[in-house]
Order: structure tokens, then C-alpha cells, then sequence
């Protein structure tokens, strides 16, 4: 699969889990991709800060999706993912800036920076994946 926006955009909206949280491909690179989600009443909790689960799943889908940057990924699973929340994220748009600190033949690995809508960073993610290739 080419990584493009309009091709990362395409799988988030097929993902029935993914579709509703709004995410958006700001910017997409070799090894880099950042996602950008608005701050919507379906990603909220009590006390008006962004739900945690919404921010992993997300965090999940940036450091997954990093992986189709290597030629003939076409499909990544989690094996593990780590985060890290620093501060409450409450203001919009929130930043998932992913790059892959290596992608291997079967698995890679990925860091996730979270950032708020004043750029300050929020959270934190690190992260294994399973990769199936063509062939």
C-alpha cells in the first residue's frame, strides 16, 4: 500500500471504530505522520478534558498507521503500546505526531507525541506492531 493522505484517510473512515472520533491526516512522510482530531463532545469526559481511552485509541491508530511507510505493509496489528499522560488535554485541535524509530521485516515500533491546541505536550506513547507484507 502507498502511504498518501487520501489513502490514510480512506482506511481510518473503513475502521467502524475509528470513523467516529474524526481524525484527520495532517501530514504524512517517510517514517512520519501527524493526525489531527478535533475536540468533539464524543471524545469529552467529565470534568471537560479529552476522555483517555479516545486519546490511546488514537495514539494506537497514529503508531499503527506509521508502519505502511515501509514498502509492502499492507496491515499492521498491535503487539504492545504504552502511555504516558503528562497533562489534561483541553483545548483543540489535538496533534498525534508519529514516527517510526524502526520498522523491521515483521515487526515495528513507534513513538507518539500528543500535543493540544496551544502545542503543549500532553501524552505520550510508545509502541509494538505485528506487519504483514505483500506476498
Amino acid at each position: 500500500m502507498e502511504m498518501d493522505r487520501i489513502t490514510l484517510d480512506s482506511v481510518i473512515s473503513m475502521d467502524g471504530f475509528l470513523k467516529g472520533f474524526n481524525i484527520k491526516v495532517k501530514t504524512v512522510e517517510e517514517g512520519k505522520l501527524e493526525l489531527l482530531v478535533e475536540l468533539t463532545p464524543d471524545v469529552m469526559r467529565v470534568g471537560d478534558i479529552m476522555n483517555g481511552g479516545a486519546v490511546m485509541a488514537i495514539c494506537d491508530a497514529a503508531g499503527g498507521l506509521v508502519m505502511f511507510s515501509s514498502k509492502g505493509v499492507i496491515n499492521e496489528v498491535t503487539i504492545n503500546m504504552s502511555t504516558n499522560f503528562l497533562r489534561p488535554i483541553r483545548k483543540g485541535p489535538v496533534l498525534f505526531r508519529s514516527a517510526a524509530s524502526k520498522i523491521g521485516k515483521n515487526i515495528g515500533f513507534s513513538n507518539v507525541d500528543v500535543l493540544d491546541g496551544n502545542g503543549i505536550l500532553c501524552a505520550q506513547a510508545t509502541g509494538s506492531w505485528n506487519l504483514y507484507r505483500e506476498g
